[in-house]
């Protein structure tokens, strides 16, 4: 039983809908959809912190421009949250190395390199508007990497 629930979770964990246990909580227009384990883990803390008055998944459009497809995009945060004493953030989920410039490794291609660079530019260019964003608003912007989420 124990590693059937174990099997079942961890594929439920990866990736798909988020199944929500306050409702009442929840701003959005359609059901959060988790891209990782680590969205699912925070649309779970979310849902069930007593401190979140409420929240939403990828309801913000933020425009930007992006300065490595040359043209004006907008960008979708992974979250926005209220706590109950009314501070509001938005959140965005990243994996620790795409928040850092890319190194250069031994075994790196040139097109890695080139890929890993332009991920990292176009995240910058939607973080520095995403901030301009939060300040007007007077919200707080948030990166949360594995780091955060587990310790």
């Amino acid at each position: 039983m124990v590693r059937m629930i174990k099997k079942n979770a961890k594929r439920s964990f990866k990736q798909g809908p988020y199944n929500l246990r306050n409702l009442q909580k929840y701003r959005g227009s359609k059901r959060p959809y988790c891209r990782s384990s680590w969205e699912f883990k925070f649309c779970s803390y979310l849902d069930n912190n007593p401190h979140v008055k409420e929240w939403g998944s990828e309801c913000l459009a933020i425009p930007y421009y992006d300065t490595v497809k040359q043209k004006s995009r907008k960008y979708f945060p992974d979250f926005y949250f209220t706590k109950i004493s009314g501070e509001r953030f938005v959140v965005e989920i990243k994996p620790h190395r795409e928040t850092r410039p890319p190194r250069n490794g031994k075994k790196k291609s040139k097109k890695t390199m080139l890929y890993e660079s332009q991920v990292y530019e176009t995240n910058q260019c939607k973080w520095k508007a995403t901030e301009k964003f939060c300040k007007e608003r007077g919200m707080i912007f948030k990166i949360i990497t594995e780091k955060h989420l587990f310790g």
